[in-house]
């Protein structure tokens, strides 16, 4: 939950600041105070009629997304939603394979080997150096690939993942890998017990035949590429011969291969690579002697390289962008493949003010909701030292029905908001950071916690930070589910042991915050990608989006979509485009959508005419009198009923309010009672202007900003769908009559 008054710059005499006040989609309201004095107030979340003032602009782009491959920064979150073909070819896989298959097996070998890339299955033998091992003269024997698959590592499970949801970029790089050996087949030897992954591999073959990837003449090259699958002593072919990226002449090349699936019995000792061998022949799985090794004698006697899947499925990749990209990440003889930690030493000791200059120059907002820029908030940490210390809390108490975008960055990218910490911190002045995790949020508080672990023993954090003589710690910190903690004063209060309610403001966090010290509480999303910022410069993040409305941007998208997803994209993409894009469409086609939440349960809805033009970023949906929020999109086809779900977002914000303020107390319960008794018509017709009444007392009134959140749902239902309330009662009326003359 993150929220904040919002607004320009310009707007803000000497003298006064204006905080963010948000936490998990609560914007705190403090606009009385600020009009009183002549202050001019426009909340970003808050439903706006008018226009943010117009300034001569510079030339915009007039379309936006998708963001490209190269230019996303959470990458864990892709392949986990279509491992078929056509989920595949968006991601990139198959991509130019033709051409790299055409330049041949030096070429390759050469980009692998400057890459830096080590095994992937445990003992980090050079991979440019082994598959090298297969260049020799033809001596009449084939050459064969071997995937080893059979993960039966307790606790190993990566390859089961990239089997599972990214089985293409395999068989892509069996291609690759291959043709770099001189190999004409691979035998990819999987764990018994995987048995969906051993189907989904299967189907990914299938496909690949289908659209000319396997077969003959794979992607154009003459090479030639055929599939199998083993199960057990039996085998059949799994692909036709018309087919195109295996087989014979693969991918238009001229080059033949063939790649085998073969399905283990569970033993663990044939994950040893001559074991495995022995085990594909049919034969006991025991370890040979060695030498002779694979590569000289290997399976049937051939020459063979036995090779981890990982390490195969990132082939692909290296080939396309090149060894030297690959080689970027991580350090020396330990390349990564995310680029978290990478220069760090280099921002941090650019010092504070280069990298507030590099936030402020990326135009990046406050991704909690309240949409405050960043810069110009983490520059209130920029006074003269009063013998105070200054901390950062990371707000991680995500709570809004719909939002899950916190979630997926601490369950896959870790590192990458533990780095933000850091780099955040630098630009403050903090010496640590406290992360406030929602309390069942178990999974991803070990998550977080292993990986602050390995930052502390990798030297990243404690004292020395990167060794940069900057000292910086970590804590994480569990909460225990209250939704109001996600407010930002709440927030600390809880920290510091206390009752999670929110505290009256000035004094603001940024004066005295946490333990009576200057604190900034901001978003996980805002902190995560400040790395990426300073490593590529603002001016590359300020590229994606409009004019205040800059960089990329996570949206979680539920609801009745076909398939529901997390996706990183740019701002200010439409948003019909962002769902039909990403999600599928609507379920039942764009013509049965109803309504849609845009920026969590908080924002008010709007409905399908709306939708059509509306973009997805700040100041288009205040035009749109809703607002982005947490960027939570909640979608909503005819099928549902819209008082219904409204009704029980009401619900929800009167078991969470605290009961500190009495509008908000009242308010919601007020506000619950009457919307149950629009969903089954019992209400009277005059009660939806005392509800409209109800919610517009609440707005600006209380300490945080819960009872905006409470009345922007039911104000957004009344705006535009007033006429089913009015329908529902009198259908509800009529029936009573009914009933009341049969009697």
């Amino acid at each position: 939950m993150t929220s904040a008054i919002s607004n320009e710059s310009s707007l803000v005499p000497f003298g006064v600041r204006i905080e963010l006040d948000m936490a998990s989609g609560i914007t705190a309201i403090g606009s009385r105070a600020l009009q009183r004095n002549g202050i001019s107030v426009c909340c970003a979340r808050t439903v706006a009629t008018a226009a943010p003032p117009k300034k001569e602009q510079k030339p915009q782009k007039t379309t936006f997304g998708p963001l490209s491959d190269d230019d996303r920064i959470f990458t864990n979150l892709y392949g986990r939603h279509d491992y078929r073909l056509k989920g595949a070819l968006a991601r990139g896989d198959w991509y130019k394979t033709k051409e790299i298959i055409l330049k041949g097996q030096d070429w390759i070998l050469k980009e692998v080997s400057a890459s830096g890339l080590r095994g992937r299955g445990g003992a980090g033998f050079p991979s440019g150096m082994k598959w090298g091992f297969m260049k020799r003269p033809y001596d009449g024997r084939p050459k064969y690939l071997v995937v080893n698959a059979d993960e039966g590592e307790p606790g190993t499970c990566k390859d089961r993942e990239i089997m599972r949801h990214d089985p293409h970029k395999l068989i892509e790089g069996c291609l690759i890998a291959g043709v770099a050996m001189g190999a004409r087949a691979a035998y990819i030897y999987i764990r018994g017990e995987f048995y969906n992954e051993a189907c989904i591999l299967q189907e990914a073959i299938h496909e690949a035949y289908k659209a000319g990837y396997l077969g003959k003449d794979c992607c154009g090259t003459g090479y030639s590429f055929d599939v199998f699958v083993h199960r057990g002593a039996g085998a059949y072919i799994c692909g036709e011969e018309t087919a195109g990226y295996l087989g014979k002449d693969c991918c238009g090349t001229g080059y033949s291969f063939d790649v085998f699936v073969h399905r283990g019995a569970g033993a663990y000792i044939c994950g040893e690579e001559t074991a495995l061998l022995e085990s594909i022949e049919g034969k006991q799985g025991k370890p040979r002697l060695k030498p002779p090794f694979p590569a000289d004698i290997g399976l049937f006697g051939c020459p063979t390289t036995v090779t981890n899947v990982e390490t195969v499925a990132v082939s692909p990749t290296i080939c396309r962008r090149g060894g030297a990209w690959f080689a970027s990440f991580g350090r020396e003889r330990n390349h990564g493949t995310k680029g978290d930690w990478y220069k760090t030493k280099e921002i941090i000791l650019k010092g504070q003010d280069w990298i507030l200059k590099e936030v402020s120059a990326s135009g990046l907002r406050g991704r909690g909701g309240a949409g405050f820029p960043s810069g110009m908030k983490w520059g209130f940490m920029k006074r003269p030292y009063d013998g105070r210390p200054k901390y950062l809390v990371v707000n991680a108490d995500e709570g809004e029905p719909g939002t899950c975008k916190d979630r997926e960055i601490m369950r896959h990218d870790p590192h990458k908001l533990i780095e933000g910490c850091l780099i955040a911190g630098v630009a403050m002045g903090a010496r640590a950071a406290y992360i406030y995790i929602r309390g069942e949020f178990y999974n991803e508080a070990c998550i977080l916690q292993e990986a602050i672990h390995e930052a502390y023993k990798a030297g990243y954090l404690g004292k020395d930070c990167c060794g940069t003589g900057y000292s910086f710690d970590v804590f994480v910190h569990r909460g225990a589910g209250a939704y109001i903690c996600g407010e930002e004063t709440a927030l600390l209060e809880s920290i510091e042991g206390k009752q999670g309610k929110p505290r009256l403001k000035p004094p603001f966090p940024a004066d005295i915050g946490l333990f009576g010290c200057p604190t900034t509480v901001t978003n996980v999303e805002t902190v995560a990608v400040s790395p990426t910022i300073c490593r590529r410069g603002g001016a590359w993040f300020a590229s994606f989006g409009r004019e205040r409305n800059h960089g990329t941007k996570l949206f979680c998208i539920s609801g009745h979509v076909v398939n529901p997803c997390t996706v990183e994209e740019e701002m200010s993409i439409p948003l019909k485009d962002l769902i039909e894009r990403h999600c599928g469409g609507v379920i039942g086609g764009w013509d049965n959508l109803l309504a849609i939440i845009p920026g969590g349960s908080s924002v008010p809805l709007i409905p399908k005419k709306v939708c059509e033009e509306v973009l997805m970023d700040f100041d288009s949906l205040i035009e749109a009198q809703s607002g982005l929020g947490t960027a939570a999109v909640i979608v909503m086809n005819k099928q549902a009923d819209i008082v219904k779900c409204i009704a029980r977002l009401s619900l929800f914000y009167k078991h969470e309010s605290c009961g500190q303020c009495t509008p908000c107390r009242e308010g919601c319960n007020w506000l619950n009672k009457v919307m149950w008794r629009f969903v089954d018509g019992r209400a009277k017709p005059d009660e939806v202007d005392m509800l409209w009444e109800i919610s517009r007392h609440m707005e600006g009134h209380t300490i945080c900003a819960l009872a905006d959140a409470a009345a922007w749902p039911v104000q957004g239902l009344i705006r535009h769908f007033r006429p089913e309330l009015e329908k529902r009662m009198a259908e509800y009326a009529r029936e009573t009559e009914k009933k009341a003359a049969t009697v």
